[in-house]
């Protein structure tokens, strides 16, 4: 098992524009208390990321899950190829799901689908948070709506601006996001295939679990939920006396499941201790407990226990799960997605242009 440095990074600045990309919660879920909850660490609740520093991390090694980076479980749908200024392929990223969002991560708008990893520093400011909305509908063909109304976005060379219409994309289209290129390109496995392998990896759980999501699908790792047990998502961390300045520590448990083992993309916004898991009063619930770095359900930053559904998205920084019940196999939800308001800040004051809620999606229960 390969052993690397643990180093962590919060990145992204706010860029002026407020964005909400939510599916509502639900208003009949249980109120519940943080007294359902009980301390998993000897005394207070005190945050471990109070107490963890780069000159502590110099010094810590992690182990690290290779399943976490293991090939996507899902076959992809679709492909976007990054492209240089010459035409030239930088990379390729994989959509493994129907319905992604495609874009940057930013921790005030919540996660996204696609996190366009190969983009160098100026074309990731250029990147909506979100940027682009697409989904393949059941009739095969897929469709995209702009969502960022400051960022570029043109299909075939040509701008697109409504962020209120679904625009078709075909295969072999070119499309710029911001200044980066990418052609699109359709790939061979049909919704119905994908379907098939969906529901076959979500009952091969064989009971309540949260699973791993990457590229729009669940990928194939996951942990498994006994409601006699709460568990703690996050990341390893040293333990008191583990390493140079730790003497004098509280003694804080390690997370049930450690993701230290992420893509740096993906785990850069993981807390060591971020979120924690509990059956409280007939509902697996979800409670944050990392004080740096957000924690959403349905793509809506939540502050306190939360009750989940199955086929819950439950969003830790800008790593994405799927909670799954027993009970049944949910079909991915289309995304309600309500368009960003926008903040003007010139002339002195403040003026804003609300969002509005989407169109009705192609497939799905929206």
């Amino acid at each position: 098992m390969r052993v690397v440095c643990n180093e962590t990074m919060w990145t992204a600045t706010p860029d002026g524009i407020e964005r909400t990309l939510s599916s509502d919660l639900r208003t009949t879920r249980p109120a519940l208390s943080s007294r359902d909850f009980e301390s998993l660490d000897d005394g207070s609740e005190a945050s471990i990321e109070e107490y963890v520093d780069l000159d502590v991390l110099r010094g810590w090694k992690e182990q690290r899950d290779p399943e976490l980076v293991a090939a996507h479980a899902l076959p992809a749908l679709a492909e976007l190829i990054h492209l240089d200024a010459s035409g030239r392929q930088i990379a390729s990223e994989p959509i493994h799901g129907p319905d992604v969002v495609v874009g940057r991560f930013h921790p005030q708008y919540g996660p996204v689908d696609i996190l366009l990893g190969s983009l160098r520093d100026h074309e990731s400011y250029k990147l909506g948070a979100p940027h682009l909305y697409l989904v393949l509908d059941r009739a095969g063909n897929w469709d995209l709506r702009p969502l960022s109304p400051t960022a570029t976005t043109q299909l075939k060379e040509a701008p697109i601006t409504d962020n209120a219409r679904h625009y078709r994309i075909d295969h072999g289209d070119e499309l710029h996001l911001g200044v980066a290129r990418f052609v699109f390109e359709r790939l061979s496995t049909t919704l119905d295939t994908w379907f098939g392998r969906y529901e076959a990896l979500l009952q091969r759980a064989g009971g309540p679990s949260l699973m791993l999501m990457r590229a729009g699908g669940v990928c194939g790792p996951y942990i498994g939920l006994e409601k006699s047990r709460a568990y703690v998502i996050g990341r390893t961390f040293p333990g008191r006396g583990d390493v140079p300045g730790t003497e004098d520590w509280p003694r804080f448990a390690q997370p049930e499941w450690d993701l230290s083992g992420l893509p740096e993309k993906e785990r850069k916004h993981l807390g060591f201790r971020h979120a924690r898991l509990k059956f409280v009063d007939e509902s697996w619930c979800v409670e944050p407990v990392c004080t740096r770095q957000r924690t959403f359900v349905n793509r809506v930053a939540i502050s306190t226990i939360t009750a989940l559904e199955s086929g819950d998205e439950v969003g830790m920084g800008s790593v994405l799960f799927h909670f799954h019940d027993e009970s049944a196999v949910v079909l991915p939800r289309s995304k309600k997605i309500h368009l960003p308001a926008v903040v003007d800040w010139s002339d002195g004051h403040v003026s804003r242009t609300p969002g509005r809620p989407a169109p009705a999606p192609p497939y799905g229960d929206a």
